[in-house]
């Protein structure tokens, strides 16, 4: 049986998830979130301070008067994180930037990208105020690294929303940053002008960074390689090809390109063992302590501070602290005050993938790990460690992968083969790259020579992904599920595991029912989508495209190439089919389409559509139903527009401005 007063921060945690919760979904003032904070923290002052009889006598209202204290202080971290920067625009706006790079630039299709925060100025030197900007900058520009000061002139607008139906919204997830614009620099008008970091800690560790990313290329002389080992042991994944990505996606490994738990775990180990420490059997904890955890967090600093990197090295530094005062410590409790630390900080870490995926994957090692890994207790120490590394992935996947298909779209099958494969090779790399680092220092020939057998490693890693990868149905794909098909889920995955635990009827029933559910719910939306007919016009940057949807087929219209333009269509359209529960292949058939004067002339389904080419007849343009215009002059307007939907099926034409507007989408 679950009993609070044995997992104390698990309440506390649950609370302040509560108003967090309540802060991003329901507009209450955050003044009133600041009143009950006050009220709720004297109530329990005073009950604190009041007698033990008392304080026992209403121990039902004391929790009471904390819970709502932790969602209250949960509701004012969110809205006090989430201020809104002192100027604001809604239009493009010329402006003088002054600021400070907060992270190494990244490249993105024909610019760089850096988030800077900037003092902002407008033409005439007046200040307009102070926040954080993403700042796109020309390619041929240096690379601009933390704590780089910079002084350029830049066009500055809001973050757009989507464009397209159900497109990821960018918009939010930079808010959720902090950073509410984006910057596009005037060609040659970006000057560095000095060196201050925000944080020295984390300047310190950037340069580190950067001096172990120089020694990793000095050893390893692949540029797969070297591109590999770089996100393994710093957490750099800027230099991994698309196709290498693919692979680990596709196999259900891409957990271990991120710095994670299972990295900071490696080095943990790596650590112990210089010290001559067992894990099982810490002899001298403090000593480990003030050792080990100084480098664990140099190292997470080093990598970047992900929320992965953050919870793991919160929950071994509980760990230490724990044993260097000789108290016992709760798994549960750790991965909740872990929690409860981080989003005390930043609270908005809740809605981050990382941070979901990372406490989701260890809360199924706790409980499910032990259940699986007694089905089979074998005697060969080979064995037993292959079974455990197989219980430990079956255990995270189990309450992963929900969460994956939702975010992701799929599902890897043979995730089981593939970690078995990787991880026992990634252990072999970290630690392997650490002894490269440490040797190359004192002897280049042995970093030389160790780089070499790294080398081999990868190349048996990424051939054995390879083999998986072209294995039949090696990954379900387009999968979509809703948020409430996933909370379905998992009660599925508590309901089965509680019926194993302890069988009874009303368990097995409350399952049952559940996954009935779960399909029902499943069904009837896949109906409700098919018996939908419609066009959707998208709006894209450059191009044009349009799905013809006919009660669960679909066919597209379009100017893109494929597979050159693969990306667009996996931002800007694939996202609509796998809600609508349309295949997801492009599919350019099943429409008639000519060339006309005026330009392309699509029928389907007795619609018309000209994709306009020549606008100086628009009184032709009456003999169509939709009239899609580019970089022309359309009916009533003075101004040029690059994307233009005409929808003549009304009295007078009404104009749809793609760009401006987003996507339309007509029901037929």
């Amino acid at each position: 049986m679950f009993f609070w007063s044995r997992f104390p921060f698990v309440r506390l945690t649950v609370g302040f998830i509560c108003g967090v919760l309540l802060a991003m979904f329901v507009d209450v003032p955050v003044e009133w979130s600041a009143l009950v904070l006050v009220f709720t923290w004297i109530a329990l002052l005073v009950l604190h301070l009041a007698r033990r009889h008392l304080l026992a006598k209403y121990n039902l209202l004391f929790g009471g008067i904390l819970m709502l204290l932790l969602i209250s202080l949960g509701h004012f971290r969110v809205k006090i994180h989430s201020v809104n920067p002192a100027f604001l625009i809604h239009t493009s706006k010329e402006v003088i930037l002054i600021g400070t790079a907060l992270e190494d630039a990244r490249s993105a299709s024909t610019m760089k990208k850096v988030v800077i925060r900037a003092q902002v100025f407008d033409n005439s030197g007046k200040y307009m105020g102070l926040d954080e900007i993403l700042l796109f900058y020309p390619k041929m520009r240096r690379m601009l690294h933390y704590g780089d000061r910079v002084m350029a002139r830049a066009d500055i607008q809001p973050v757009q929303d989507p464009m397209n139906p159900n497109e990821f919204n960018y918009k939010i997830f930079l808010e959720r940053k902090g950073i509410f614009f984006q910057g596009f620099v005037k060609s040659d008008s970006l000057a560095v002008i000095g060196y201050e970091p925000p944080h020295i800690l984390i300047g310190l560790a950037m340069k580190f960074r950067a001096i172990l990313t120089n020694k990793l290329s000095l050893y390893i002389k692949s540029q797969p390689a070297q591109s590999v080992m770089k996100a393994l042991l710093l957490g750099n994944r800027t230099e991994l090809n698309p196709e290498l990505k693919e692979q680990f996606a596709v196999t259900g490994v891409m957990h271990v390109l991120a710095v994670s738990g299972l990295h900071v775990g490696i080095i943990y180990l790596i650590l112990l063992w210089i010290l001559g420490e067992r894990p099982d059997r810490i002899k001298r904890p403090r000593v480990v302590m003030v050792v080990v955890l100084p480098l664990l967090w140099g190292y997470s600093y080093v990598t970047g501070l992900s929320p992965s990197v953050m919870r793991a090295a919160l929950l071994f530094s509980i760990l230490l602290i724990g044993k260097s005062l000789n108290r016992k410590t709760s798994s549960i409790n750790s991965l909740a005050v872990s929690a409860f630390i981080l989003l005390l900080i930043n609270p908005l870490l809740l809605v981050d993938v990382g941070f979901q995926l990372s406490y989701m994957a260890v809360l199924g090692i706790i409980f499910v790990y032990p259940v699986i890994q007694k089905w089979w207790l074998p005697g060969n120490k080979i064995l037993l460690y292959l079974w455990q590394l197989m219980a430990v992935s079956l255990a995270a996947q189990l309450f992963t992968f929900p969460m994956s298909m939702y975010y992701f779209h799929r599902f890897p099958t043979y995730f089981l083969l593939a970690n078995l494969l990787v991880i026992p090779l990634v252990t072999l790399l970290i630690w392997g790259g650490v002894i490269m680092l440490s040797s190359g220092a004192i002897c280049y020939v042995c970093g030389l020579s160790i780089g070499r057998i790294i080398e081999k490693l990868i190349v048996v890693m990424e051939k054995g992904l390879l083999f998986f990868g072209q294995l039949p149905f090696s990954s379900v794909d387009g999968i979509h599920l809703t948020m409430a098909e996933v909370v379905i889920i998992y009660f599925i995955i508590l309901s089965i595991g509680a019926c194993y635990i302890r069988f009874s009827a009303w368990k097995f029933s409350l399952a049952f029912m559940l996954i009935l559910l779960f399909f029902s719910y499943r069904i009837y939306q896949v109906k409700r989508m098919h018996a939908y007919s419609g066009i959707v016009f998208y709006s894209l940057s450059t191009g044009w495209a349009i799905d013809f949807i006919n009660h669960g087929q679909v066919t597209m219209a379009t100017d893109m190439s494929f597979p050159d333009n693969i990306g667009r269509y996996q931002y800007s359209i694939l996202p609509n089919r796998l809600v609508k529960h349309l295949p997801t292949s492009v599919n350019t058939s099943g429409y008639y389409m000519r060339n006309t004067q005026l330009g392309k002339l699509i029928s389907w389904h007795n619609r018309t559509i000209l994709i306009a080419s020549d606008c100086t007849s628009p009184r032709l343009w009456k003999e169509v139903d939709y009239v899609l215009v580019s970089s022309c002059y359309p009916i009533g307007e003075g101004q040029k527009f690059s994307k233009v939907l005409i929808n003549r099926s009304y009295t007078s034409p009404k104009i749809h401005l793609l760009k401006k507007e987003g996507a339309l989408e007509i029901k037929l």
